[in-house]
């Protein structure tokens, strides 16, 4: 495991991981893993361990013999400037944001793009073998990159697609790094997932998730399943609903990995 620090903007850094299997000697695949809300990448890297287990998916890829880069997001981690309790640095981080014209979403979304160019140019990284895992936020961002960045050969998308009309009935739900302005019946998750397709996505779905509804998600995923079906790709779509609530469930998406970026 290294620590690196890329330069994304001229006053702004992100501190990552990068987890490089052993043995690894000829170019092969790689994984951008993106960390839901919490500790950030050092949850997801097995650093800082989680009060479920499994939750360390970055290091599992890597075992699994990928190079994995896994990056703090903006307010997370090594990102995380102080707050008074009462105050969620997502939630202020949007205020201080669309003050000055910004959207944190697209923020962090290109920082994510640089990530890729950092894999991309690694010696022991195949270009044409990149992949993105998230789970929760870090699904949100995934969808998001792989719909904007056709350098994702692969995406895993888990505890989050579903619908945000639905999502939106639920209190306390979503967060200031996941809105964009208007969004809300202009365009939905399925919308976002069309502009990855052909290319391979899994969904993960918890059958008891209270955030993302399973109906909604099942609903979201038959209407992109036309989208996959038209273009005559309805392989590379694949949904996984396990037992469960909001939670990383890697049983598919390890597999899924492997095998789509073999």
């Amino acid at each position: 495991r290294h620590r690196l620090v890329l330069d994304t903007e001229d006053t702004m850094s992100v501190p990552a991981f990068l987890l490089v299997p052993d043995g690894r000697q000829t170019p092969g695949s790689a994984v951008l893993a993106v960390h839901g809300h919490g500790p950030g990448k050092s949850r997801i890297c097995g650093v800082e361990p989680g009060d479920e287990p499994g939750n360390d998916y970055a290091a599992e890829l890597a075992r699994r013999g990928h190079v994995v880069l896994a990056p703090d997001l903006r307010c997370f981690g090594e990102r995380l400037d102080w707050n008074p309790e009462d105050h969620y640095a997502c939630d202020t981080n949007l205020v201080h944001q669309v003050m000055a014209g910004w959207s944190p979403l697209t923020q962090n979304l290109w920082d994510l793009m640089r990530c890729l160019d950092v894999l991309a140019g690694h010696p022991l990284v195949d270009g044409e073998r990149m992949g993105v895992v998230g789970f929760s936020y870090g699904g949100t961002m995934s969808l998001f990159l792989a719909a904007c960045d056709e350098r994702v050969a692969a995406a895993v998308v888990s505890g989050y697609f579903s619908s945000w009309a639905e999502s939106h009935k639920m209190p306390w739900n979503m967060c200031g790094s996941q809105v964009l302005p208007d969004m809300l019946g202009q365009m939905e998750h399925a919308d976002i997932g069309a502009l990855i397709a052909p290319r391979p996505l899994l969904v993960s779905s918890g059958r008891d998730d209270p955030l993302f509804p399973i109906a909604a998600s099942t609903g979201s995923v038959a209407r992109l399943r036309r989208v996959y079906e038209h273009l005559g790709a309805g392989h590379a779509l694949e949904h996984e609903v396990f037992d469960g609530e909001h939670q990383w469930h890697g049983d598919a998406a390890y597999t899924f990995i492997d095998e789509r970026l073999a």
